[in-house]
């Protein structure tokens, strides 16, 4: 009986043992070693403490290699306040983060050329992260293929110019056809004054979340493709990109609580890669577009969206499109079935040829519960619809708005207008211009040139044609009667008058 008790004793610790051990295998920890920016190289290992740091991240790299025993722990480099040009090669790291030893802002800081790369394996998840960085004039920081989470917070990116034409600041293509998505999270970041040859970000196939970031003095495009997320509580202003502060192309994106100021090119852009058949969905929420004034587009532009597109709760003001071929003094929508505007305001926008506001081409929109005031253009001074395009405007104000040629609110051609329950000011010319192509369905009478009346005048005169009719007819039947009556009276006076006498 006590061998019995005592073997089980022995399994007991056998198995606990073996607990314990795959719990230590499969435990990751977190290495922080403290990197110099002195270049001069020391025995190994190094940056255990602040007497001993390593003078190179290239040390520090092999410290880690001698110090831990799981390829998943986390390699911590604190770095001592100075500037750093060594790049982020990480080839035998899934984890690593970067801060300040200081843990201040502005007191490390990154220059020069990068190309850092993880090496991947498709089958692992990868994650880098800085903290409390400066990058100044630095170019290709992080320039990967395949699955790596990367966030930056409270982060600086300045002082970029003359740069390559192949240079970005960010380059990130996740390799993921999972459920799961890379992650690209930045949180209270600057970028400032940059300037490159194309893209300043170039992010494709991650889930996007960023939030109180400010954008300024650009030259480049903040480009998003195949991604999902959004960007709320962040501030972009002082802007000339090459195509668009923000581009868009395919995915699920958000702009929520976003402020565009005085930027001279376009915001936002919005399309679907002509290569992907998934519909992409974009949304501009609680945002502000403000004194933009942009040549060659719109400060708003979608374009040719195979899915949706909201935009709700937002201003646009005073913004203009200054080209003499411009049009959308607020937003152009192209070649989109499926768009949405409610809740919002216009105001003061203008654009040289056409819709004030609004420049609407081949494409479906609903305008609901919105306000426009005081827009102007050659042609449609609120808005222009045009090609194919099918407005309905439900609830709406449009007010006050001006054109120098045709439609002080709405210059409408080869296309289909619906207007009911909106508060209009119809001037002499009933602000209105509605060509020959224009069909329109209104619960008032719009259009100077309507060619398919409203429905309530197509029933009037319906109405009228038949009352008209009944009228002739019942004439008809009078002067009949009045003529058969006289008709007999001259007959029984003629037969009186030639009846022989008895």
């Amino acid at each position: 009986m006590i061998k019995y008790i005592c073997f089980l004793i022995f399994v007991f610790y056998i198995l606990n043992s073996d607990i314990v051990l795959s719990q230590d295998v499969n435990t990751t920890t977190t290495i922080s070693l403290i990197v110099s920016s002195g270049g001069n190289s020391n025995v190994l290992p190094c940056g255990e403490n602040i007497n001993t740091p390593c003078n190179s991240i290239d040390d520090a790299y092999k410290t880690f290699m001698m110090l831990s025993s799981n390829s998943s722990d986390t390699l911590q480099l604190e770095m001592l306040d100075g500037t750093y040009n060594n790049a982020f090669d990480s080839r035998y790291l899934k984890s690593l983060v970067v801060i300040p030893y200081s843990k201040t802002v502005g007191t490390v800081v990154f220059s020069g050329f990068y190309n850092s790369s993880f090496t991947i394996d498709d089958d692992e998840q990868y994650a880098v992260s800085f903290v409390n960085i400066t990058f100044n004039n630095a170019l290709n920081i992080l320039n990967w293929n395949g699955d790596i989470d990367v966030t930056f917070d409270s982060c600086t990116f300045s002082n970029v110019e003359q740069a390559l034409m192949d240079s970005t600041v960010l380059t990130l293509n996740s390799s993921s056809d999972g459920d799961r998505l890379s992650m690209l999270t930045l949180n209270n970041c600057v970028f400032n004054n940059i300037s490159v040859g194309t893209n300043i970000l170039d992010v494709q196939g991650y889930h996007v979340s960023i939030s109180n970031m400010v954008v300024t003095g650009m030259y480049g495009d903040l480009v998003f493709t195949n991604c999902t997320g959004d960007i709320s509580n962040s501030q972009f202003y002082n802007n000339y990109a090459k195509l668009s502060t923000l581009l868009f192309a395919s995915g699920s994106m958000t702009i929520q609580s976003c402020s565009f100021i005085n930027n001279h090119s376009p915001s936002v852009f919005m399309l679907t890669d002509d290569s992907s058949d998934v519909p992409s969905s974009f949304v501009i929420d609680s945002s502000r577009f403000i004194e933009n004034t942009v040549s060659g587009s719109s400060p708003v532009v979608i374009s040719n969206v195979f899915g949706s597109v909201d935009l709700q709760n937002s201003v646009f003001a005073n913004n203009s499109v200054i080209g003499h071929d411009d049009s959308g003094g607020a937003i152009s929508i192209s070649s989109t079935s499926n768009v949405m505007i409610e809740f919002c305001i216009f105001s003061n926008n203008s654009a040289l040829v056409m819709g004030g506001s609004l420049a609407i081409t081949n494409s479906s929109v609903v305008l609901l519960n919105s306000d426009i005031q005081g827009s102007s253009a050659s042609n449609g001074g609120a808005i222009s619809s045009t090609s194919d395009s099918f407005v309905n405007i439900k609830n709406t104000t449009i007010l006050y708005n001006y054109s120098k040629n045709n439609g002080q609110n709405v210059y409408c051609a080869e296309s289909s207008l619906e207007i009911y329950n909106c508060t209009i000011n119809i001037p002499s010319n009933y602000g209105f211009d509605c060509q020959s192509s224009c069909s329109i369905d209104s619960d008032v009478g719009i259009c100077k040139y309507d060619s398919t009346p409203t429905k309530k005048i197509i029933i009037g005169l319906v109405l009228g044609l038949s009352g008209l009719i009944a009228i002739l007819f019942v004439s008809l039947l009078f002067i009949r009667k009045r003529l058969n009556r006289k008709h007999y009276e001259l007959l029984t006076k003629y037969d009186q008058q030639t009846r022989p006498p008895y």
